[in-house]
């Protein structure tokens, strides 16, 4: 990272608030969909390595490096689980259960796809462009240039709970380096 794109990183943190970048990879997708929330399928026994996760609707793929946030204890997934019939069933991870978890119990992920960036926000008025009104609440969201976020259309940008979906990305170049990307979010 140039000095120019360390002091653009820093301004942008200074004023800004972090964000989630989501890259979506794979058919079915990685990370998952599903709604409203990841419960245990079924209870845990302390020394268990393996569970399963539901919702009430539920599809894509649980990879490797995906963190689940069960009570009292983070795990690591350590394969690749596809949904079926709103269940990934035969989840690993490292490491024994602690302590006996009933089932139901509510389970939080990170997934490993979601790449934590800083962010300065503001929205879009609306405006008509080449004949297509663009939508008022369209989010104006500038990163800074980071190896690891390379913002493109199609991937998800998480601010809270909000989900958008990249539909531009224009890097922001000084003597031919990216700088910092200014995405219009949808």
């Amino acid at each position: 990272m140039t000095m120019l794109a360390r002091e653009v990183a820093a301004a942008i943190k200074a004023q800004g608030t972090q964000i989630r970048l989501r890259l979506i990879t794979g058919k079915p997708p990685a990370p998952p969909n599903f709604s409203p929330g990841l419960v245990l399928q079924g209870a845990l026994a302390a020394g268990a390595t393996v569970l399963d996760l539901a919702a009430d609707t539920a599809d894509g793929t649980i990879i490797p490096g995906d963190l689940l946030v069960l009570p009292g204890q983070r795990v690591v997934v350590t394969n690749s689980v596809q949904a079926v019939a709103n269940v990934w069933t035969g989840i690993t991870f490292g490491g024994p259960i602690l302590a006996a978890i009933a089932g139901g119990t509510p389970v939080t992920a990170r997934w490993f796809n979601d790449k934590p960036a800083w962010a300065t926000i503001s929205y879009y008025a609306a405006e008509v462009i080449d004949g297509t009104l663009q939508v008022k609440r369209d989010m104006r969201i500038v990163v800074p240039a980071y190896k690891q976020v390379q913002p493109t259309f199609g991937q998800k940008v998480i601010v809270g709970n909000d989900v958008r979906t990249v539909i531009a990305s224009d890097p922001v170049y000084y003597q031919g380096v990216v700088v910092k990307y200014t995405l219009r979010c949808r």
